[in-house]
């Protein structure tokens, strides 16, 4: 996974003014911004493959897809509400919620399996 790629997309979103998805929703700050990074840098140990990264009116998606598995995590802007959704090759969803401290939580390996 290339953080620098990571970063840049994620600083992007900090170019966004309020109303830009024109359903009212608010920017993004660096102090948000700075959070979603440190939660991907945290990850390091997993090795997982690039993600896809999309702003959301709540805050930012990271969408890892690999060998007919998925990964979503869902950030929410007030830092509280981290969601997941992992989906198996057999269409089986496991969702939920977790700490930015415990991202072990969520079964990342399950990606390289």
């Amino acid at each position: 996974m290339n953080k620098e790629i990571i970063k840049n997309k994620l600083e992007e979103f900090l170019e966004l003014k309020d109303n830009w998805d024109g359903y009212k929703s608010s920017s993004f700050n660096k102090e948000f911004i700075d959070k979603c990074m440190g939660f991907i840098t945290g990850t390091d140990s997993f090795n997982l493959p690039q993600p896809d990264i999309i702003p959301f009116s709540g805050g930012i998606q990271f969408e890892w897809i690999s060998g007919g598995k998925e990964l979503e995590i869902e950030i929410q802007k007030d830092g509280k509400n981290i969601g997941f959704l992992q989906i198996f090759p057999n269409k089986k969803m496991k969702e939920g919620k977790i700490n930015l401290e415990n991202k072990e939580e969520v079964n990342y390996p399950f990606l390289k399996e």
